[in-house]
């Protein structure tokens, strides 16, 4: 089966890092791995200079599916219902996007 990567890039707003990062963690991750094909996630803070960056935050989603229009499609559907609130703590400006492999992964030897 294909997989692929989605990444989504995004900051707090000022004065919420705390609730964002809980809401993020605990809230939405769980959500998106409720979506079929969303097999795995992993957030990441940036840790060289932040104010040289314009994102602090980004995750990645794993995906595996046939489909991964279909998979976007039903995330896009579920966001900012029920299934998937949207963080009240995180600024609007985000980025987010899927990508697909194009060599096979190399590691150190």
């Amino acid at each position: 089966m294909p997989s692929y990567t989605l990444i989504a890039l995004t900051n707090p707003l000022e004065g919420q890092e705390e609730e964002f990062n809980r809401f993020y963690t605990e809230q939405h991750i769980p959500d998106v791995l409720k979506v079929p094909g969303v097999v795995a996630a992993q957030r990441f803070k940036i840790c060289t200079d932040p104010s040289k960056a314009q994102y602090q935050y980004f995750a990645t989603y794993e995906i595996e599916a046939d489909d991964v229009m279909a998979v976007a499609a039903e995330i896009g559907r579920r966001s900012g219902t029920d299934q998937m609130p949207k963080n009240p703590a995180q600024n609007k400006a985000n980025y987010a996007a899927f990508f697909e492999p194009i060599t096979e992964r190399f590691t150190a030897k």
